[in-house]
């Protein structure tokens, strides 16, 4: 989807699947975060595009956090048209039609999730803190406590983050993310031989936080055809919002999900 003022990028996976909208932004609308100069302009402007109202809308205060919270109509406008009332939170879940969750990125991963027997969806951003942190797996059994939803139904799809040739990180994250990983799943989580990594002094590693989130979802009872991926990479896309790529700008892309 494409016009002159805003650029949205749906995400097939989901929308081939009937009365979903999900999507993604470009660069030409950098701007997102509550309270920003800017933020609401493009928020009205999106709401627009959609044809629904700020009160339709609910945006995650994000922090980094594991934190998923369950959301209805009452809560929209949050971090829209205010603050949020509750801290904050990385990931949101809901069983409303017309209620657009979004979350903002700009190399960390963006996760769809939705389950369309129970007719439930949720937004997560995780970044490398979050993912060690088990959010998407938080979501999915947030959707489960509340929606009754079976991990086996529900989809999920990695939106644009960076990829794991464009992602260096400090060896620390090796072991920061074996408290959470086997030594097997590590191998796969990190490109280079970790044991040569550790040894050398200022190594670093490349980090496949998508192969991490896959890992979760798996052993939290998703199936492996029910996990996808837009295969995009934020750095290497000019078109999208990419931190290590463009810092110091602080220029995020807005993600979102709503049932028709």
């Amino acid at each position: 989807m494409m016009d002159r003022e805003m650029v949205l990028y749906g995400v097939k996976a989901l929308e081939e699947m009937g009365n979903i909208a999900a999507f993604y932004t470009a660069r030409n609308t950098p701007v997102w975060k509550y309270g920003r100069d800017g933020a609401l302009e493009n928020c009205s402007l999106l709401l627009s595009k959609l044809g629904i109202s700020a009160g339709d809308m609910v945006m995650a205060e994000q922090e980094h956090t594991n934190k998923v919270r369950t959301v209805s109509r009452k809560d929209g406008g949050d971090m829209v048209l205010r603050g949020s009332p509750v801290g904050a939170y990385d990931g949101m879940v809901t069983d409303e039609k017309g209620l657009l969750l979004a979350t903002v990125e700009a190399d960390c991963v963006p996760v769809y999730l939705y389950d369309p027997l129970r007719q439930a969806i949720g937004m997560v951003h995780s970044g490398w803190r979050g993912t060690v942190e088990q959010i998407a797996p938080n979501a999915v059994s947030r959707m489960a406590a509340e929606y009754g939803s079976r991990p086996e139904d529900i989809v999920a799809v990695f939106g644009p983050c960076i990829c794991a040739e464009c992602y260096e990180v400090g060896t620390e994250l090796i072991d920061i993310f074996s408290a959470q990983y086997s030594k097997e799943e590590l191998n796969s989580i990190f490109l280079e031989d970790l044991s040569f990594a550790r040894q050398e002094k200022g190594a670093k590693v490349h980090l496949d936080i998508r192969s991490a989130i896959r890992i979760s979802l798996l052993q939290s009872g998703l199936t492996e055809d029910n996990i996808k991926d837009v295969g995009r990479c934020t750095k290497e896309s000019p078109e999208l919002c990419s931190w290590r790529r463009d810092q110091p700008l602080r220029q995020s892309m807005l993600t979102g999900i709503m049932m028709l």
